[in-house]
C-alpha cells in the first residue's frame, strides 16, 4: 500500500482550497440571483458586516463602487421610476376598459421581467447588456403609462360632454318632475300604474302600497330603489311600476314617496274595461 508524500498532500490541499474558493464564489452569485428574484433589486456591494471585520481591500472596493455610477445604474433608475408611474396609474384610477387594463398590465409585467434580467446582467458585470435591458423596461412601462393616460383623458372628456355622470356608483334617484299615476278600480281592487326615471338599467325598483285604516281609506304609493353592486353603464332608464290595493271604491291616493321622499304626482283615472263573459 503506497503512502502519500508531503508534496502530494500539499497539492491535494491546494486543489481542495481552490475548489472551495470557486464554490464560495458560485454560492455568492446564486444568493444574489435569489435576491433579485425576490425583491426585483440587488445590492452588488459587500455586506456591511464584512467591512467590520477589518478587510482593508474590501473597504476600498466598496468605496470605489459607491463613487462610480455607470450608465446601467442610471438606466435602471429611469426604468424603475417608469414602472412605478405605470403601476400607480393602473392601481389608483377607475373606469378602465377591461381589454385596455389587461394590455397595460401585460406591458408592466414585461417591463419588470426586463428589469430582472438587467439585474442579473449587472451581477455578471455585463453592463452593456444590462443597460439595453433597462432601456427596454423603460420603453414597455412608458407604453403602458401612455395607454392608461389616454384612456383617463378620454373618460374625462366624455364625462364633461355627457348629461349623465359617468360613475360606477350612480347618483341617488331624484325626481325632477311630477309622477303620472294611472288609476283603475275593479271592485274591490285599486290598480296604480306609472313610471319613474332611474339612473342606470341595473337600478332595482320596488313598488308597494300603504292603506290607512280610515274611511274612506287613504292610500300611499311607496317606491323604493336599490343600486346593484356590479358595475353598470350610467344611462337613464324609464322604469314602469304597477301595484294593487284592496279597498273600498271611495278610497283615495293621498301620496307618492320615492326612497322616503314625498313626490308630486298626477292621478289619471282610467275606466276599466268590462270583463268578457
Amino acid at each position: 500500500m503506497s503512502r502519500t508524500t508531503p508534496h502530494q498532500r500539499l497539492n491535494e490541499l491546494s486543489e481542495a482550497y481552490a475548489a472551495y474558493r470557486r464554490a464560495a464564489a458560485s454560492f455568492q452569485k446564486v444568493a444574489q440571483l435569489l435576491e433579485v428574484a425576490g425583491l426585483f433589486r440587488i445590492e452588488i456591494l459587500p455586506e456591511q458586516s464584512a467591512t467590520e471585520e477589518g478587510d482593508t481591500n474590501l473597504v476600498v472596493g466598496e468605496e470605489t463602487a459607491e463613487e462610480v455610477t455607470t450608465s446601467a445604474d442610471v438606466s435602471r433608475e429611469v426604468a424603475e421610476s417608469a414602472i412605478r408611474d405605470a403601476q400607480t396609474l393602473l392601481l389608483t384610477k377607475e373606469g378602465y376598459d377591461t381589454e385596455l387594463a389587461t394590455q397595460a398590465n401585460a406591458l408592466i409585467k414585461d417591463a419588470v421581467a426586463h428589469m430582472m434580467r438587467g439585474d442579473i446582467a449587472l451581477i455578471l458585470e455585463e453592463h452593456d447588456e444590462a443597460t439595453e435591458l433597462f432601456n427596454s423596461a423603460s420603453k414597455e412601462a412608458r407604453r403602458a403609462a401612455d395607454l392608461l393616460s389616454n384612456a383617463t383623458d378620454t373618460t374625462e372628456v366624455n364625462a364633461q360632454n355627457s348629461q349623465e355622470p359617468v360613475s360606477v356608483e350612480p347618483e341617488p334617484v331624484v325626481a325632477t318632475g311630477t309622477i303620472t299615476v294611472s288609476h283603475t278600480y275593479v271592485a274591490p281592487t285599486h290598480t296604480y300604474r306609472g313610471a319613474v326615471t332611474l339612473p342606470t338599467p341595473c337600478t332595482a325598483l320596488a313598488a308597494e302600497v300603504l292603506v290607512m285604516e280610515s274611511y274612506p281609506e287613504q292610500i300611499v304609493l311607496v317606491l323604493t330603489t336599490a343600486e346593484s353592486a356590479d358595475p353598470c353603464i350610467a344611462v337613464v332608464d324609464e322604469r314602469m311600476f304597477e301595484v294593487q290595493a284592496p279597498a273600498s271604491a271611495e278610497a283615495v291616493l293621498t301620496g307618492v314617496t320615492l326612497d322616503g321622499e314625498h313626490q308630486p304626482f298626477q292621478l289619471v283615472p282610467v275606466t276599466a274595461e268590462p270583463a268578457s263573459e
